[in-house]
């Protein structure tokens, strides 16, 4: 069975199900419920956009030889990815051209 917690910014009763956990509270579950956290998430990254991108930036300069190796492995990566992907493709045309080939051959010997 589902109990309910209070939300106090929509002021609004919900299953506990609602709420996110917090293992900093007592009861284990965020003071707000999902939506509620959601919103608010929203708000805080809108009004600190220019902050966090900032921040951002930062890191990246300082960590530049990091980013540098992880955009390399991603880069290599999804090349293998597209490269096996391009390999499935091939033969699976290959074998949908020897079937209209074989069917071509049929029909032809029918005529």
């Amino acid at each position: 069975m589902n109990a309910l917690k209070h939300c106090p910014r929509c002021k609004t009763d919900s299953p506990t199900s609602e709420f996110h956990r917090d293992a900093s509270t007592a009861d284990g579950l965020s003071t707000y419920c999902a939506t509620c956290r959601n919103a608010m998430n929203r708000e805080w990254y809108a009004q600190h956009a220019d902050a966090r991108n900032e921040q951002i930036e930062r890191w990246k300069t300082q960590h530049a030889d990091e980013v540098r190796e992880a955009d390399a492995a991603r880069k290599r990566a999804a090349y293998a990815a597209s490269a096996e992907f391009r390999e499935v493709i091939r033969q699976r045309n290959a074998e949908q051209y020897r079937r209209r080939k074989q069917a071509a051959a049929a029909q032809g010997e029918q005529s």
